[in-house]
């Protein structure tokens, strides 16, 4: 514990300026070498200092132990992803913000904070606490200037700018500071999300296999099965199928046993993606049966298992019963705006059991265009390609060459 940032911290708030509490005591420019921690103290104008400010040097050491023990753990929680203590130390922290005022550790517990609201994905409160961040960073030490920009490239993926997050934590990553133990692991994490994310697989591989190691080495159990989760998403991608599946099987095997009920459905539904994918259909279907039950009813997931499923029926050929019902669950769910492209494919669907030209003049007239609007990539350059081979098999060329065109423009963006 610095004494003082306590002197600073209590003059100004019992308002005395330095001349008034340097007073008889010491020469002002004396107190301010003080109070920055610029010189130390000794013991007897310290205690004549707090004396006259009232405050009783030993009582504030007992808190700021107490203090920097609950930020230590809080630190543990975070790093091991240990939600429950999380949200239980966070809610504490929130309330000792003064005590941490009149400490050194302020900067770290903003640090923190903003990583505790971003857990519970509140972004504006988190973003206070960085710009506090700013208004102190002239004094951080090598660490919490690390943790700064650290926190600055999670906050950019959080504002769903991936591009830019995943440039800054590169930049991060070639700073030497980097290589603090402390961080490198999340660092390394956070840039195969952001790969993952932009659908690039092998870098997201690459630096996957490299927090792997990490994660494994401190038994971080939680961000293991994270990362796990982000390599078998783009071995899928890859079409490494058999080196995805191998990673699946551990990780439906560990999240099952560790109960871990959440990770274990999203599982389901990733691991029904690569089986879709590599053209095992009937092991797809059997977990996004799996998945439409486990899936809160009208969630992203839900809708998406549903999805899945009637392309898989009408790949396959089954009875359109049981297709329209899947149908309906989709287009039941997607009245929001925010779903409008679910409803929209649902509709494609439809029409694909009834008429193949009205379902083309559908995707040209209203999916694609609202794909194209919203910059949907992967599935305007999957409509597009769709366009362009039937035109194709219509003999019009030049609608084909349109759509070949749209599909090109849409590849290059993805790359």
């Amino acid at each position: 514990m610095k004494v003082g940032t306590v002197i600073k911290y209590y003059r100004v708030k019992r308002n005395l300026t330095q001349s008034q509490l340097a007073d008889g005591i010491c020469s002002i420019p004396h107190l301010s070498k003080i109070e920055n921690n610029s010189y130390s103290a000794n013991e007897e104008t310290a205690t004549l200092l707090l004396d006259k400010l009232g405050v009783e040097l030993s009582s504030e050491f007992d808190q700021y132990l107490q203090i920097k023990s609950d930020l230590d753990h809080f630190v543990e929680a975070v790093l091991y992803y240990d939600i429950e203590n999380i949200n239980m130390l966070g809610k504490k922290l929130q309330k000792l913000e003064e005590m941490f005022a009149r400490t050194d550790l302020i900067n770290l517990y903003h640090a923190y904070m903003i990583r505790f609201f971003l857990f519970n994905n509140h972004f504006k409160k988190a973003t206070a606490h960085q710009k506090m961040l700013e208004k102190l960073r002239v004094n951080f030490t090598p660490l919490e200037e690390l943790l700064y920009s650290f926190n600055a490239g999670l906050l950019l993926l959080a504002d769903n700018k991936v591009q830019e997050a995943k440039d800054h934590f590169l930049q991060l990553k070639s700073m030497s500071l980097s290589n603090n133990p402390f961080i490198i692991r999340d660092l390394f994490y956070q840039i195969s999300l952001c790969f993952s994310l932009l659908n690039k697989p092998e870098k997201a591989v690459t630096y996957a296999k490299q927090a792997l190691i990490y994660y494994k080495e401190e038994n971080n159990y939680i961000r293991t099965v994270h990362t796990q989760m982000i390599l078998g998403i783009n071995y899928a991608r890859l079409g490494l199928y058999d080196e995805g599946i191998e990673v699946y099987k551990v990780l439906l095997r560990n999240t099952r046993l560790l109960q871990l009920n959440d990770l274990y459905h999203q599982i389901i539904y990733n691991y029904s993606l690569l089986l879709f994918k590599k053209k095992d259909y009937n092991g797809a279907l059997a977990f996004l049966y799996q998945a439409i039950k486990v899936f809160a009813k009208g969630s992203r997931h839900h809708i998406l298992s549903h999805l899945a499923i009637i392309e898989i029926l009408l790949l396959t050929n089954k009875d359109t019963t049981s297709i329209r019902e899947h149908i309906n669950e989709v287009i039941k769910y997607s009245q929001s705006t925010q779903l409008k492209k679910y409803r929209l494919l649902a509709q494609k669907f439809e029409l694909q059991l009834q008429s193949k030209t009205d379902m083309y003049q559908f995707i040209e007239n209203q999916l694609f265009p609202f794909l194209k609007k919203n910059d949907h990539v992967e599935e305007k350059m999957k409509t597009a390609l769709e366009l362009a081979q039937y035109y194709q098999e219509l003999k019009e060329i030049d609608l084909a060459n349109v759509y070949f065109n749209e599909y090109i423009v849409a590849l290059k963006k993805e790359e």
